[in-house]
C-alpha cells in the first residue's frame, strides 16, 4: 500500500519543494527602511507582514525571534527532510538502477529516474537541492547584501551547468541539449542582475557618470533590455534546437520507412493509428528467437507506418518494460518458440496483458514452434518445475506476484487456447527464410489478426519506391548505358542497384543477414543487396567478378 502510493507522494513532493520551501524561508526576508535616527540606520519589517519588527541590527523582537525558531523546524522537515528521503529512495535501490533491474522500489521510484542515465540515477536530488537552494537558502543571506545573494545564485548556477555540460545525465541528447540552454539563460540573468545591483550602488555613491564608466552601461534600462534580448535570444535558441531534433527524428523515421526490410518486394502498408506509442509488442525468449524477432519488427513497422515495441532496442530499462511498453501498446504479438513460458519476464509480460485488457496473438516460429499440449502441461505444474529447473526465475515471479501464482497461470492459459482452438491451417506462423511474397503473405494475415483483435478495418496500400540513383539513371543516364545494364544484368542479375552486398549462407545465418540488411541500410541510406556463396566451381569465377564489380562500386 505505501510503496503503491510512492510514485504519487513523489510527484507532489517534486512539484511542492520549491515553492513550500521558499514560503517557510520568507520568515527571514525582512525589508528595510530609514528610521530617521542616523543617515545609514534603518528598521527592518517582515516582507510577508509589515506589522512584524525584524530582529535585524540593533532591534530585536521576540515573536520574529520564535518565527525564525519554527522556520528552521520545518526547513529541516520540509526542504532538508525530502531532499534526504528522495536520496536515501534512490540510494537503497542503486544497485537494481546500475544493473537494469525492477524491483518493487524501483519501479516507485521510476519518477525520480526515468529521464536520466543509469549510471546517474542520483541526479533528481541533486537538481531537487539546486532549485530549494536558489528559492530557499539564498533568503538566509541578509536583506541588505543583495549583491551578495546574487553572486551566490549565480555560481550555484554556473556550477550546476557545468556539472550537467560534463556528466550530460539525460537519456535523451536533446534534454541535455534544452537543459544546457535553460541553465545558461538563468546564469545571463544573474549576472545581469549583478550588473544592475552594480550600477545603482555606484550611482548613488560617485554619480551617474561614474557607474557608466566603470560598467559601460548609460542606464539600469539598457542592462534590462540586453537581458530581455538575451533570454529571446536563448528562446529562439531553444525553439530552433527543437525544430532540428523534429527534423532529425523526422528524417529516421523516414529512412526506416524507406529502407527497413528491404526485400526486394515492395511491402504493402497500412496506416496503424495507434491508440498509445506502438501498434504492437513483441514478446519473444532471445535465446529461440531474437533475430527472427528483430526482422519481424523492422518489417512491421515498415508496412504498419507505425513504432513497434522491441524490448532489445526499445527497452533501456526494466522497469519502464510495462508501463512504457505493454500499457503503450495496442496488442501483443507473442512469438511461441518452445521456450518462451519458461521465461519469467515472458510470463509477466503476458499477465499485464491480461490485466490491462491488451489482446495477445499467438504467431508460432518455423522450426521452433512450441507444442501447446507441453506448454499447458509445464503451467499447470508450473511452480514445482520451476523449483527444480530454474530457482531464480520463480523467486523473481513469486517476488512480483507474491507465493501464489495461480493468476498467472490462468492468463497463460488462456493465450494456450487461443493457439489451440484455432484451426491448424489458420495458425500464424513466422519463416524470414522464405521467398518475399510468401513472407508478405504471412505478415499480411498476422497485420489483419492484429486489426481484428483491436478493432481496425485493414486497407492495404501498395507504393512503388525507387531510389535517388534509379530516378537519375532512368530520365539522364539510360539512353547512354543500355550495354552497361546488358552487362549488370549479367553480372548482377538481383541486385543491380544495390550499393552493397552481404554475403552469406542461407542455411547458417539468413536471419541475422536480413536483420544485418535493413540495420545497413538505415544507417547509410544506400540499398543492400543479399547473396550467396557459389555453390560450384564454374560458378566460383562469375561470383568472384560480382564481389570485385560490387566493391569498386562502392568504393
Amino acid at each position: 500500500g505505501l510503496i503503491s502510493a510512492l510514485p504519487f507522494s513523489l510527484f507532489v513532493i517534486y512539484m511542492s519543494v520549491p515553492s513550500v520551501s521558499s514560503t517557510i524561508f520568507e520568515a527571514n526576508s525582512c525589508v528595510g527602511y530609514a528610521d530617521g535616527v542616523t543617515e545609514t540606520s534603518s528598521r527592518y519589517f517582515l516582507r510577508v507582514d509589515t506589522l512584524t519588527v525584524c530582529s535585524m541590527g540593533s532591534y530585536n523582537n521576540g515573536a520574529h525571534d520564535r518565527l525564525i525558531s519554527l522556520m528552521w523546524i520545518f526547513v529541516v522537515i520540509w526542504p532538508v527532510g525530502c531532499v534526504a528521503l528522495s536520496a536515501l529512495l534512490l540510494w537503497h535501490c542503486r544497485s537494481a538502477f546500475i544493473h537494469g533491474e525492477s524491483d518493487a522500489f524501483t519501479r516507485a521510484t521510476s519518477f525520480m529516474t526515468v529521464d536520466y542515465e543509469p549510471h546517474v540515477f542520483f541526479w533528481e536530488p541533486i537538481d531537487l537541492t539546486r532549485r530549494v537552494a536558489l528559492t530557499g537558502y539564498v533568503l538566509l543571506i541578509d536583506e541588505s547584501k543583495h549583491f551578495l545573494r546574487l553572486v551566490v545564485a549565480m555560481l550555484v548556477s554556473l556550477a550546476y551547468l557545468m556539472l550537467m555540460i560534463r556528466v550530460r545525465p539525460y537519456v535523451r541528447p536533446e534534454d541535455d541539449m534544452l537543459a544546457c540552454i535553460s541553465q545558461t539563460a538563468l546564469v545571463l540573468i544573474f549576472f545581469c542582475g549583478i550588473l544592475m545591483e552594480t550600477f545603482q550602488s555606484l550611482s548613488d555613491q560617485a554619480g551617474v557618470e561614474a557607474a557608466e564608466a566603470s560598467t559601460g552601461f548609460d542606464s539600469i534600462d539598457s542592462i534590462v533590455t540586453i537581458m530581455i534580448m538575451c533570454t529571446i535570444g536563448f528562446f529562439c535558441l531553444s525553439c530552433i534546437a527543437i525544430v532540428v531534433e523534429g527534423i532529425k527524428s523526422y528524417r529516421l523515421a523516414f529512412a526506416r520507412s524507406k529502407w527497413a526490410c528491404t526485400m526486394e518486394t515492395n511491402a504493402p502498408h497500412f496506416e496503424w493509428r495507434a491508440h498509445g506509442d506502438y501498434a504492437c509488442f513483441l514478446s519473444h525468449y532471445k535465446m529461440e528467437a531474437a533475430s527472427d524477432c528483430r526482422y519481424l519488427h523492422d518489417v512491421l513497422s515498415k508496412m504498419l507506418r507505425s513504432a513497434i515495441y522491441y524490448d532489445s532496442s526499445s527497452l533501456t530499462d526494466l522497469r519502464t518494460l510495462f508501463t512504457e511498453g505493454i500499457h503503450q501498446s495496442d496488442c501483443i504479438v507473442l512469438v511461441a518458440t518452445k521456450g518462451v513460458l519458461t521465461r519469467p519476464w515472458c510470463l509477466l509480460e503476458l499477465l499485464e496483458s491480461k490485466r490491462k485488457n491488451v489482446p495477445v496473438i499467438p504467431i508460432g516460429l518455423t522450426g521452433a514452434t512450441w507444442d501447446a499440449s507441453e506448454m499447458r502441461a509445464y503451467v499447470n505444474d508450473m511452480e514445482a518445475r520451476l523449483r527444480t529447473t530454474d530457482e531464480p526465475a520463480l523467486e523473481l515471479l513469486q517476488e512480483h506476484l507474491g507465493s501464489d501464482l495461480s493468476e498467472l497461470q490462468t492468463a497463460i492459459l488462456e493465450v494456450i487456447d487461443t493457439w489451440q482452438d484455432t484451426d491448424t491451417h489458420a495458425q500464424l506462423v513466422w519463416n524470414p527464410h522464405v521467398g518475399d511474397d510468401e513472407m508478405l503473405a504471412n505478415l499480411k494475415s498476422l497485420v489483419e489478426r492484429m486489426a481484428v483483435a483491436t478493432g481496425r478495418q485493414v486497407e492495404w496500400q501498395t507504393q512503388t519506391e525507387t531510389s535517388d540513383f534509379d530516378f537519375i539513371r532512368r530520365t539522364v543516364l539510360e539512353p547512354l548505358s543500355n550495354c552497361v545494364d546488358r552487362y549488370a544484368a549479367q553480372c548482377l542479375p538481383d541486385e543491380s542497384q544495390a550499393d552493397l552486398f552481404i554475403v552469406h549462407e542461407p542455411a547458417d545465418c539468413k536471419a541475422d543477414a536480413l536483420v544485418l540488411q535493413s540495420e545497413l541500410s538505415v544507417a547509410t541510406s544506400k540499398r543492400v543487396a543479399m547473396t550467396t556463396f557459389p555453390r560450384a566451381r564454374p560458378t566460383t569465377l562469375s561470383w568472384l567478378k560480382r564481389a570485385e564489380t560490387a566493391a569498386a562500386h562502392v568504393i
